[in-house]
Parts: C-alpha cells; sequence; structure tokens
C-alpha cells in the first residue's frame, strides 16, 4: 500500500461561519479575518462547501467557475489564498461531479448546441430512456430525452465522454491557478451511473482514473479527495490505492449517520450502538488515506445525538474528540464540533427550511409514523442542526453577524460553547482538540500514535 501521511481538515460552510457585512449571510472576507483561529487550531487544511455559483437571477447560468455571489466574488476568494497561504495552511474546495442543474451551462450547451461533443455530456436519447433512479424528461427545444433526478432536480453527467473531463480538468485548472491546493468530489459514486449502485461499474471507474491522472498532469501536488455517505467505508481502499486510485484520500461520511433509522434515515429516531462506532473505526484503521469524521452537513450535531448536552457534554466531547483525532487515519473537522456543539432545538416545522420536509411528514404520517415521532426525529437529526451558525462568542448571534436576521438560528447554549470563552479556559474542548492537534503533529508522538 502507498505511504500516504495522516492529515487534519477542517470542514466549513462559509454562509453559516462569519459575517463580514452584516447581511446575515457568512461571507469570504468574514472567512479571511479567520485565519487565526485556524492556526490556533492546528489543523493542516479547510475545506470549503458551497463556493460555486448557484445564482440564476437575471438569465444567469451556473458555472464551475464562477463564485457563489451570496458569499463574494473572486478577489475575496482571492483574499483567503492569500490568508492560507500565509497561514501555511492549504485550501480545498468542495465540487458535484455527479451532476448538474438544468441552469448549468454545460446542460444548456448540451441542448441547445446540439453537437455530439456536448449531447455526449448527458444521456441524450431520441426515444424514452429507462432508469430505475432517474426520470426521462422531454426537452421540445432539443426534441430528445434525458434523465433527471426528480427530488434534486439535478441532470446525471456521463462520464463515459471525454467531454465531461476536459471539462472538469479545465475547471481545476482555473481554481488551481487561482491558488486552491486540493479538491472535495462529492457524488462521484453517482458519475456515469444511470442505475445507482454502492460500488462503481468498472467502465465509471476507468474514466474517474483517466480524471485523476489528468488532475496529477496540472499540478501532481493537487490533493484530490472522494467524499460519500453512500460508499461504504468497507469499500474505500480500493479507491486510494492500487492501479485504479482514483484518490488521495477518501472521506466516507457515512460514520456521521450512524444510528440513524435503518428504513427512514433522519425522519424517525433510530438507536445509535457504540460497536457500530467501533467497527467502523477499526475498519478505517488500516489507512490513513481514509479521513474520519464523526459530524457532517446531513444530520444533526454527534454530540446530540451520540453523547450529552447536558451534564456530561463537556467529557462526552473531549471523549469524541480523543477518538477521532487520535486514530490512525487522517480526521476531517466538522465546524464548531470542536467546541461540543449542540443542536439549534427547533420545534416548529415552519423553522427547519426543509422544503421537502411537509412532503415527507405526509409520506411518514401514510406510513402509521406518528406526528410526534416524526416531529421528535427532526428535532434530533434534522440537517439544519448541523448547519447553524458558528460560535465566537456570548453576543447576539453568537458572534457571527450583527444582523437581526440570520441565515439559520445559533444552537443552543452558546454563551458558554464559543470560541472566545472557551479560549480562556484550558480545560475546554476547544483547547483539547487544539492540543490533540498539536501531538498527532509532533514526529515524536504521531509515531506512538500510529
Amino acid at each position: 500500500m502507498t505511504k500516504t501521511n495522516k492529515i487534519s481538515l477542517y470542514e466549513l460552510n462559509v454562509k453559516t461561519f462569519k459575517d463580514n457585512t452584516g447581511n446575515g449571510t457568512g461571507d469570504l472576507k468574514g472567512l479571511a479575518n479567520k485565519f487565526d483561529y485556524f492556526e490556533f487550531l492546528g489543523v493542516d487544511g479547510i475545506v470549503l462547501q458551497d463556493i460555486i455559483t448557484t445564482d440564476h437571477k437575471e438569465g444567469k447560468l451556473e458555472s464551475f467557475t464562477q463564485v457563489n455571489p451570496q458569499i463574494g466574488d473572486v478577489n475575496e476568494l482571492i483574499l483567503v489564498i492569500s490568508k492560507a497561504k500565509k497561514h501555511n495552511k492549504k485550501l480545498l474546495m468542495e465540487l458535484n461531479l455527479g451532476s448538474i442543474s438544468k441552469n448549468n451551462k454545460w446542460f444548456r450547451n448540451a441542448i441547445e448546441e446540439q453537437t455530439a461533443e456536448f449531447k455526449n455530456m448527458l444521456h441524450i436519447s431520441n426515444q424514452k430512456i429507462e432508469s430505475e433512479e432517474f426520470k426521462s424528461e422531454y426537452n421540445e427545444e432539443a426534441k430528445s430525452y434525458y434523465l433527471m433526478d426528480e427530488k434534486t432536480q439535478e441532470v446525471p453527467l456521463n462520464w463515459q465522454s471525454n467531454t465531461v473531463i476536459a471539462g472538469f480538468v479545465d475547471v481545476i485548472k482555473f481554481w488551481t491557478n487561482l491558488g486552491i491546493n486540493g479538491f472535495v468530489f462529492k457524488n462521484f459514486e453517482f458519475a456515469g451511473e444511470t442505475n445507482r449502485q454502492h460500488k462503481m461499474s468498472e467502465a465509471t471507474l476507468k474514466e474517474l482514473r483517466k480524471f485523476y491522472l489528468a488532475i496529477k498532469e496540472v499540478d501532481d501536488r493537487v490533493m484530490v479527495i472522494g467524499k460519500s455517505n453512500i460508499v461504504s467505508h468497507k469499500e474505500t481502499d480500493a479507491y486510494t490505492d492500487g492501479a485504479m486510485k482514483v484518490f488521495d484520500y477518501f472521506h466516507a461520511t457515512d460514520i456521521s449517520r450512524l444510528g440513524l433509522h435503518e428504513k427512514y434515515g433522519t425522519d424517525v429516531i433510530g438507536s445509535f450502538k457504540p460497536r457500530q462506532l467501533y467497527k467502523a473505526l477499526k475498519t478505517y484503521a488500516k489507512n490513513p488515506a481514509n479521513i474520519v469524521s464523526f459530524g457532517s452537513n446531513t444530520v444533526g450535531r454527534f454530540i446530540s445525538r451520540w453523547g450529552d448536552e447536558g451534564q456530561y457534554n463537556q467529557e462526552s466531547a473531549k471523549a469524541f474528540g480523543m477518538l477521532q483525532l487520535l486514530h490512525p487515519a487522517s480526521s476531517s473537522i466538522y465546524y464548531a464540533d470542536e467546541l461540543g456543539a449542540k443542536n439549534i432545538q427547533l420545534t416548529h416545522l415552519d423553522n427547519f427550511q426543509d422544503v421537502d420536509l411537509e412532503n415527507r411528514k405526509k409520506w411518514a404520517l401514510e406510513h402509521k409514523i406518528l406526528e410526534k415521532e416524526f416531529m421528535d426525529a427532526q428535532v434530533l437529526q434534522n440537517p439544519i442542526n448541523a448547519r447553524s451558525l458558528m460560535l465566537w462568542n456570548s453576543d447576539k448571534n453568537a458572534g457571527f453577524s450583527v444582523a437581526e436576521k440570520t441565515i439559520t438560528p445559533v444552537s443552543a447554549g452558546y454563551q458558554e460553547q464559543n470560541v472566545e470563552v472557551q479560549f480562556a479556559d484550558e480545560n475546554s474542548v476547544l483547547n483539547f482538540y487544539k492540543e490533540l492537534n498539536r501531538i498527532i503533529s509532533s514526529s515524536s508522538y504521531a509515531k506512538v500514535i500510529r
């Protein structure tokens, strides 16, 4: 197995990290002003979510090379990149490899241009396409059918097309030229698959291998990470080693979803068993190319779900921190987990900011799930809990913003569980995480831990 260095990453969403403008939404300038925090915490790199534009107004189309205007512009991203270089931190960004929206330029080119090159980027046919996982949509302008995910309204990309690979290589070149050090590819497991499987087909795997090698030709220092909550931790080694290696590291966030209901996911409270976590960590321990993460943006805060929100919150948070960071595999801290952050504790359906929630509630009631049972599950497990504001201090909105209304609420107990309070307490969860990162980065201790 190829030797891979153990790394420590920090994952955040710019919109919920720090608001610099006072409009209630986090932005790149706010992030740029917080690199002293990453220096203090001792992580190796920062992973940015939702950097790509999703602006559909005034006829604008999505592009993989445009910064989301809600968080700033390319010049402000360059400021963030310069801060990362100054503090010797790698800066990575997420990209969706599996699908695009109908507002994406690539989709428009495929439909409007009607050239074989662009059409091959999507699954397009003159006849209705059969698929168990996707709906076959008809486009009157193109006089043809294409596949679409009804839930996400996303169109799957065809990774058998060289144009897709070439397009993404150009995207990689654009961001690396700006100074981005690496990429976290999500939804890769669906790339090229019209019938979704836990394992990709050999044909798709070969195309991703071509893509990986093309990235390394652009710059062999670029860090390439695959991310999935569907691919099991049992399958990860195949993607990071050997002749068909497609990633340098693999971040399987299925660990964060341990304890969810086997059939109903976040909509019914499941049962967390410590042995589940033990088995997953034991499998991960074989390879430092695996990235261990207990928190993610797909489910409520793990301290609230697995640990303790009350008297033993601090001890619980430290125990999980030690389990994660001293593990032989690499790690990724989901923002505010290093503070022992709790759930938001919303109780009303309208406050969950979940457009699909009413439909899921109706479906649950039809399947004999009690309304209280459904709502209890949302309070504990709904992903909005993991997208709460970053906890900077005890002020209004936890110091995230001076705005009257913020993009999302703050988590419970922020007056005690914030950076300012915990920085001053040498026995705090934050200082414990800092010390753990110091230990794993020290050559003498790191060898013992391995």
